[in-house]
């Protein structure tokens, strides 16, 4: 599975579904559920592309459901999010290049194993084993860069963060209707470790990425679990 994630402002939750539906047969869902393992319900692509009938109810987030991809939208107050599995890349990639057109905030696809390297921390106590999501709000710094990434140019400025230094080392680079930048690293999601000692190695001497290194080490040292829940706390 490659895996998504698209942040956008709720002002966008029409146009985002919108463009969901104009997507390929297989990847246009289907079916809708409030949970993942409830009843699902059938979707048709008119109450998908206006948010219509059932799915219009839905306070939280729900589920959809596709040929080929699994869609799960979290709503919440300002900025809402998608996680959607894709079942491969190509799928993937039609996705990101549709969503790419739209203003959202922040949004990358990568294989579970490339997010963990970068975003995830386990940490082995003689109390037990520790797992912390870190270095995820794009508001504070880049999370990291992975297979492919939509990244507005206001958020790289923000973080004062070359686009050249992206361009050389990435397969290729397409700037979106002037305002976000649809960057492809490599061909391959599956081949991620492959292009890892380059990528850290950017994300390191890059100012405003996010890197784990300091992180880990301060989580290392933690001695409770509250301390270690306290230390992640800082790097959300």
């Amino acid at each position: 599975m490659t895996n998504l994630l698209l942040c956008f402002s709720n002002n966008l939750l029409d146009d985002v579904h919108f463009a969901i539906s104009m997507l390929p047969h297989e990847l246009v869902p289907n079916a809708f559920s409030i949970d993942e393992l409830g009843k699902r319900k059938k979707l048709s692509a008119n109450d998908l592309a206006g948010r219509k009938g059932d799915i219009k109810q839905a306070k939280g987030g729900y589920f959809l459901q596709a040929d080929t991809a699994n869609y799960y939208l979290i709503l919440r107050k300002g900025v809402s999010e998608f996680n959607i599995e894709c079942h491969d890349d190509q799928g993937a990639a039609i996705i990101m290049e549709a969503l790419a057109k739209l203003p959202i905030q922040y949004g990358y696809a990568s294989q579970a194993e490339e997010r963990d390297h970068q975003n995830s921390i386990v940490v082995e106590k003689n109390y037990g084993s520790h797992k912390a999501g870190v270095g995820r709000n794009y508001n504070k710094y880049l999370p990291g860069l992975y297979w492919m990434n939509i990244i507005p140019i206001t958020l790289l400025k923000a973080h004062q963060i070359a686009i050249e230094s992206i361009s050389d080392m990435a397969k290729s680079v397409e700037v979106i209707d002037e305002r976000n930048l649809l960057i492809k690293l490599y061909d391959n999601s599956k081949n991620w470790n492959q292009h890892s000692k380059t990528v850290d190695r950017w994300r390191e001497e890059t100012h405003g990425v996010f890197f784990k290194k300091e992180v880990k080490e301060k989580l290392v040292a933690a001695e409770n679990f509250l301390e270690f829940m306290e230390a992640t706390s800082e790097w959300e």
